[in-house]
């Protein structure tokens, strides 16, 4: 998992030639940890087919700004350097394996 910043954002993301799923988390929340452990263990089954990338909003606010949230942990999958979905608070197994497909779905 590639941890971003307001810095490495436009090059990990935005001009990623894979599609992208990126955890907002932050670190005092207990939601965002078992949200990471919940990706990361799907991340396995997909390898170098999806990139995965975690930002802590706290941190990052310039990106965290853009993207804004009510409530953390929350998914935003990119294709094209462009949101095409996103999801949260609540996570299963589930909800982010359908994720990972989407991100796969919309692949050129």
């Amino acid at each position: 998992m590639v941890e971003l910043s307001d810095s490495t954002f436009e090059s990990e993301v935005r001009n990623s030639k894979r599609p992208v799923i990126v955890l907002l988390t932050a670190r005092w929340s207990a939601a965002s940890a078992l949200c990471i452990e919940l990706v990361k263990n799907q991340q396995a089954s997909y390898g170098e087919m999806v990139k995965v990338c975690s930002l802590d909003v706290e941190q990052n606010p310039e990106i965290a700004a853009i993207f804004s949230r009510d409530a953390l942990p929350a998914i935003l999958v990119f294709n094209r350097g462009k949101v095409i979905q996103s999801a949260g608070p609540a996570f299963d197994q589930q909800s982010i394996h359908s994720l990972f497909e989407l991100a796969l779905s919309v692949q050129p």
